[in-house]
C-alpha cells in the first residue's frame, strides 16, 4: 500500500508538471506569433516611428508635427536599441518580456502568499488572457505599465505588512513613477495609491500621536519620489510646449493651444 502522503505528493508534482508545461507551451506559442514584422498603425506611427527619427537626428528632439512624440517614452527607448541594429520584431520581444516580467512577480507573490501550484496557476491566468496574448505580439507599452504599476501594488502592500518600512513605499513610489514615464495612464495609479496611503496608514496606526501628520507625511514621500523619477518627461515637454503634461489638459496651460 502507497501512503496517501505519498500520493499526495506525487499528485502535487504532477500537477506541477502539467501547470509548468502548459505554461512554457504558452510562452512558446507567443514567441512564435512574435516573430513577424510589427504592422499594427500604432507601432509604425508612434512606438517606432519616434525613436527611429531620434536615432536619424542623433538624439532626442521635437517633433512638432507629431503630437504623439511628446508622450511619454520609457519603453519607446528601449526599442530604440533594436531599431539602432536594425530590427523591428525584436522591440516585439522586449515588449513581450515585460508581461513575463509580470507573470514573475505574481508568482513570487502568490508563492509566498499561498503556494506554488497557485502561483503557477495564477501566472498562467495572466499570460493566457486574450488582451495579454494580442499586447505580447504587438509593439506597444501597455505590458510595461502593466509591470510597473503591479511592482507599485505589491510593494505598497509590502509596505503596509512592513509595519510601514519607508524602503518600501520608496520601491513603490519609483515603479508608480517608471509606469507614469511609461504611458500615461500611470497617472491613475498615482492618484489612487496616493489616496489609499493615508487611508491604510489611519486605519492600522490610527491609535499613535500624530498619526494624520504621519500619513500626510508619507503620501507626500510616495507622491515627490514618484514625480522625481517622471520628472525627465514632464521637464522635457514643460521646456517644449510650457506643458508638462502635453498634449494632456493643454487648454489649461495653453489657452491658445489648438490641441483640446
Amino acid at each position: 500500500m502507497i501512503p496517501s502522503s505519498s500520493k499526495n505528493i506525487g499528485g502535487q508534482r504532477k500537477l506541477a508538471f502539467l501547470l509548468l508545461g502548459l505554461l512554457m507551451a504558452l510562452i512558446i506559442c507567443v514567441a512564435l506569433m512574435a516573430a513577424v514584422p510589427p504592422v499594427s498603425r500604432d507601432a509604425l506611427t508612434h512606438h517606432l516611428a519616434s525613436p527611429k527619427l531620434y536615432l536619424k537626428h542623433g538624439g532626442i528632439h521635437e517633433i512638432p508635427a507629431f503630437k504623439y512624440s511628446y508622450y511619454p517614452m520609457n519603453l519607446d527607448l528601449l526599442y530604440l536599441l533594436a531599431l539602432y541594429f536594425k530590427n523591428d520584431i525584436l522591440p516585439k520581444y522586449i515588449h513581450f518580456a515585460f508581461a513575463l516580467f509580470t507573470g514573475l512577480i505574481l508568482y513570487r507573490y502568490l508563492n509566498q502568499r499561498i503556494n506554488r501550484h497557485y502561483a503557477l496557476f495564477g501566472v498562467l491566468s495572466f499570460l493566457s488572457i486574450p488582451v495579454i496574448v494580442k499586447l505580447s505580439i504587438t509593439v506597444y507599452v501597455d505590458l510595461g505599465l502593466i509591470f510597473f504599476s503591479t511592482a507599485a501594488l505589491l510593494f505598497f502592500l509590502k509596505w503596509l505588512d512592513s509595519e510601514c518600512d519607508l524602503k518600501q513605499l520608496l520601491i513603490a513610489a519609483v515603479f508608480c513613477g517608471l509606469a507614469l514615464g511609461t504611458k500615461y495612464n500611470g497617472l491613475l495609479v498615482l492618484v489612487l495609491l496616493a489616496l489609499f496611503t493615508p487611508y491604510a496608514y489611519m486605519r492600522r496606526h490610527s491609535a499613535e500621536k500624530a498619526a494624520g501628520v504621519k500619513a500626510l507625511g508619507y503620501t507626500a514621500v510616495f507622491v515627490l519620489t514618484a514625480l522625481i523619477v517622471f520628472s525627465p518627461w514632464m521637464i522635457r515637454n514643460y521646456v517644449w510646449t510650457n506643458n508638462p503634461l502635453f498634449p494632456l489638459y493643454d487648454t489649461l496651460f495653453n489657452p491658445d493651444s489648438p490641441y483640446p
